[in-house]
């Protein structure tokens, strides 16, 4: 595996708003929206999945899915194995597995591994590769070195300490394998909605022992970088729920020893990394 310098994706680092302008950018996200309107067509969420229903068109993921699609279909051989990290029930693991790759879901959520259960029945008559195993949180019930490639999608930031997750992930891909990481990070320290500034030191640290870095770094000027106020899919907190996150961050988080959040201000980095 060489990285191919042609593509769009072939790096490390912040989202940027131009790569939404690209051709790369909207024919990948208009062959993922086939996938997804498929998907939901025969495989609706059960009354109790409290996720997105559609995650194509959330501020991130219209960024996060092309990232990890393009890197895996371009750089992986087909018939690999893959590991989706913290899945949720979505089109995409169903994506990836229409187009040749064996897809094996973890999730800590019952309701997500059924409903991927469902979807498997429901699409093609269960003829797509995909699997789902409900884990703990902590570890991943399954063996050493088992897949080719695994990813997660902003997961690892909503953890209190990945650092136990990262060492499993590298656990159980093989030698050689990649691990694809998009996660939110969050400048305001203390705030809930991604990796503040000192969790950040502590988790690239964490990911640097056990992964090397497959793509360069590559920075993005701030006026760039897709956050959640800015993009096609802008994350917009209207009504009561405006009020009560207001109530939230300025009366009883101070009230609470809490730090002051001011508002949402969380953009998206994303890494491909090979096991060291």
């Amino acid at each position: 595996m060489n990285p191919d310098t042609s593509r769009l994706f072939d790096r490390c680092g912040p989202a940027s708003l131009d790569d939404l302008s690209t051709e790369t950018w909207r024919s990948i996200f208009s062959e993922l929206a086939e996938d997804q309107k498929k998907f939901l067509s025969v495989a609706p969420h059960s009354p109790d999945y409290r996720w997105p229903k559609d995650p194509l068109r959330n501020w991130s993921r219209c960024w996060e899915y092309p990232y990890v699609f393009d890197n895996i279909c371009s750089l992986v051989p087909k018939g690999s194995k893959l590991l989706d990290y913290g899945s949720g029930a979505t089109f995409f693991p169903f994506a990836l597995a229409r187009r040749g790759y064996s897809v094996v879901c973890v999730d800590s959520d019952p309701v997500c591994v059924a409903d991927v259960g469902t979807a498997q029945s429901r699409l093609a008559q269960g003829s797509y590769d995909v699997k789902a195993t409900l884990s703990d949180g902590r570890s991943i019930p399954l063996g050493n070195e088992t897949f080719d490639v695994v990813y997660s999608i902003s997961v690892l930031e909503h953890l209190p300490d990945p650092s136990a997750v990262i060492k499993d992930l590298h656990r159980v891909l093989r030698p050689g394998g990649l691990f694809v990481l998009t996660f939110d990070v969050e400048q305001i320290e203390g705030n809930e909605n991604g990796i503040g500034p000192q969790r950040y030191d502590k988790l690239k640290a964490a990911l640097l022992q056990f992964f090397e870095p497959f793509h360069p770094y590559q920075w993005v000027h701030p006026a760039l970088q897709l956050t959640c106020p800015r993009g096609p899919y802008a994350m917009r907190i209207k009504g009561w729920a405006a009020v009560w996150r207001t109530l939230k961050d300025e009366v009883l988080k101070p009230l609470l020893d809490r730090p002051v959040i001011v508002g949402p201000n969380v953009s998206i980095e994303a890494y491909l990394f090979r096991k060291r």
